[in-house]
This record gives structure tokens, sequence and C-alpha cells, in this order.
């Protein structure tokens, strides 16, 4: 029953279940999750909305800041908005995309935490510069290419000849 009980398999009151991972910011307070929805496009750039939540060990106010609205070459008012995390909280705020990304400043009175959040389930491989992701995915397919092709080629080569090479 106590082996249970550490490791969080029994339910009922008075029980603590485990805290949710994530990436701290702060002692107490933990990015969770983040995603990002794209809605507009304006002049190259796509605006959405970015989805923060946050979990918090006590009270803290936090500010958020659309990261990406520095990159747009134009002169405008940064879109921020400040509220207090007390446990978890869901927060869904406007950002720009650029290059696929969005970056959200995520400021408390102890720290400044700058988050980027990469569009769900989309590669840069044709449209953009080079990923990570692309990087890898044309190294695979060589790697792939001269696994396949080069035991190939000798095994049909050994075939169309019919007969084993000398090794003298």
């Amino acid at each position: 029953m106590v082996a249970q009980a550490e490791n969080g398999t029994q339910s009922g009151p008075g029980v603590e279940m485990p805290k949710e991972s994530g990436t701290q910011i702060q002692d107490g307070l933990v990015i969770v999750s983040s995603s990002y929805t794209a809605v507009d496009e304006m002049r190259g750039f796509e605006t959405g909305e970015a989805t923060i939540v946050l979990r918090s060990d006590s009270p803290v106010a936090v500010t958020l800041a659309d990261a990406g609205a520095f990159f747009t070459d134009q002169d405008r008012e940064i879109n921020r908005r400040t509220t207090v995390v007390d446990g978890r909280a869901e927060l869904k705020f406007a950002v720009t995309e650029r290059n696929g990304r969005v970056g959200v400043s995520i400021s408390t009175d102890e720290t400044l935490y700058g988050h980027t959040i990469r569009k769900g389930g989309s590669t840069d491989f044709v449209p953009g510069g080079p990923s990570p992701e692309d990087t890898w995915l044309a190294g695979a397919t060589v790697f792939s290419l001269f696994a396949m092709a080069l035991p190939g080629a000798f095994y049909a080569n050994r075939k169309l000849r019919g007969k084993e090479h000398d090794q003298h």
C-alpha cells in the first residue's frame, strides 16, 4: 500500500498525484505545453494564436509578449498581456509567425524567458530555409539509397556474370 501511494497509482481523497512535467521558467513556474494555430497572413507574415499552458505552485504575475512581431519590418506596438497564474492556467495569446516558428517572451519579477513554438506537424522541406528536420531527412534518404543500391548492384553483377570472381 505504501509503494502504491509513492508511485501515485492509488486514487481517492488525500492522495497527491504527480505533477505534470514541463519546462521550468523559474522555481514553481513551469510551461506544461504550447501550441500555435495560424489565422491570417499579412505581408509575408502569418498571425495566429498561441496556446500556452502554465503551472504555478503559488500565485505569480506573468507577462507574455509576441517576440515574432519584432521581425515584421513594421513599427508597431508589440502585443503583450499580463495575468496572474495560480495553479494550472491555459493562456491564449495573439502572435506573429516567422519561418514556421512563433516566439513568446514570458516574464516575471524574477526572470525573462524566451519560448519558441514550432507549427505542429510541418517542416520547411519545400518552402523556406533548411530546418533540422530537412537535414535529417536528406541524410536518411542518401543513406537509404546507398544502403540498398550498393549491395543490390554487387548482387546483380554476380548474377549477370554467372560466376564467382577470382580473388587472385
